[in-house]
């Protein structure tokens, strides 16, 4: 099974998906955080959503519940729909884009790294992601009624997305200095 995703992720890898996911990514995130979080911020006197807090707890979470109104619920799940396309496409941004740098100079290491899944990687960010927007949405939509684990569990979600963000942004890094390392020797 993974080979045949490997082998469909690698077919279907080209600047212009690369390009495609790019701007999925960046249309998704101009909406959260220039279309939907200054209505919400107005809606619920200033606040932002739970996804724009650093080190949410419960403790803050539930202080700020009661300032939220009717409409900042619904644009709450406005932006958490939003928050599910954003995460899927930058993982598939991360994939596509290092498929076709594996594509562009094919070598043993490359091979090897896929062979073990690395292609799955970015897709961590993505299920952290999906996971923690889960959390924050039962805590808003079932409030009154409190669960500080799911949203204390939603907090360390939120704090630990950027470590998975990072290791995308690293390993890209990485497999653009092997490739060109790669070139710049078969150049000579």
């Amino acid at each position: 099974m993974l080979s045949r995703l490997n082998s469909f992720l690698l077919a279907h890898a080209s600047g212009r998906s690369v390009l495609l996911w790019l701007v999925v990514t960046i249309v998704s995130f101009v909406i959260m955080a220039f279309l939907i979080t200054p209505a919400f911020t107005e809606a619920t006197d200033g606040l932002n959503p739970f996804d724009l807090n650093f080190g949410i707890t419960a403790e803050q979470a539930y202080a700020e519940l009661p300032r939220y109104t009717d409409r900042s619920k619904t644009l709450y799940l406005w932006f958490a729909i939003v928050d599910y396309i954003y995460p899927f496409a930058n993982s598939l941004f991360f994939v596509l884009l290092w498929c076709w740098i594996f594509n562009k100079r094919t070598n043993r290491f490359f091979e090897i790294l896929t062979s073990k899944g690395i292609l799955l990687i970015p897709f961590l960010f993505a299920l952290v992601d999906w996971s923690e927007n889960v959390g924050f949405l039962i805590v808003v939509f079932t409030y009154p009624a409190e669960y500080p684990d799911v949203a204390n569990a939603a907090g360390m979600l939120k704090s630990s997305k950027r470590f998975f963000l990072m290791a995308n942004v690293a390993l890209t890094l990485a497999f653009a200095a092997v490739a060109t390392l790669q070139w710049w020797r078969q150049r000579k």
